[in-house]
């Protein structure tokens, strides 16, 4: 019985070491050097991707990188970048690009229960008596946080306060802000909105 035991013990490390070795994939990463660095990096798409990486070096080193040393790292078409998280004054995180274009887009994954730094003006995460605040609007997922960046001003999207975020970021497109007011445009269109305006002010893009 107690062979059995450590026959499955064995087995489940082995599993687990083939998966974690498996999940690594061609990338590389940054530091504030500027200096590239060619590796591995492990891909878990989850929430710890926003604060730590796995990183091993051509020669086969294996080290755990935060935002103190790079300043961005990329795996596979996924590219992060060290930022200040917006209403803090020094806690940095990953946040993983997801448009790029004059106004740029970035997503967030925080792990159940983390706790972020700033009070986001008084704003809360998650679902309360008016539904998902923050978050994906379409999947509804609590955890799911969408930043928006335009010339160095970088928000938190609330959705519940969405017309009145975007009045800021798209105040220069006449014709895209008069649709917003006159409620052509929901949450759930946001993407639909920030990738429009993208393509009609395309001058100046930092893509």
């Amino acid at each position: 019985m107690r062979k059995t035991f450590y026959l499955l013990l064995l087995n489940c490390f082995f599993v687990t070491t083939i998966y974690s070795q498996n999940n690594y994939s061609q990338g590389y990463v940054v530091n504030h050097n500027n200096d590239t660095i060619s590796g591995l990096i492990l891909d878990t798409q989850n929430a710890e991707m926003y604060n730590r990486v796995h990183f091993k070096d051509a020669m086969g080193n294996e080290s755990i990188l935060t935002t103190g040393s790079i300043k961005m790292y990329k795996v596979n078409n996924d590219t992060y970048y060290r930022k200040m998280y917006p209403y803090s004054y020094d806690a940095y995180y990953f946040f993983k690009l997801k448009e790029s274009g004059t106004i740029k887009l970035y997503e967030f994954i925080r792990s159940p229960g983390q706790s972020l730094a700033g009070n986001l003006k008084g704003n809360t995460y998650g679902a309360n008596s008016t539904g998902v605040t923050y978050g994906d609007p379409i999947n509804r997922d609590p955890n799911l946080i969408t930043f928006i960046e335009k010339n160095k001003k970088f928000r938190v999207v609330n959705w519940a306060n969405f017309i009145k975020l975007m009045k800021v970021f798209i105040k220069d497109d006449k014709e895209l802000l008069e649709k917003l007011f006159n409620n052509e445009y929901e949450a759930t269109d946001f993407y639909k909105l920030v990738e429009e305006y993208n393509n009609r002010n395309k001058k100046g893009a930092d893509n």
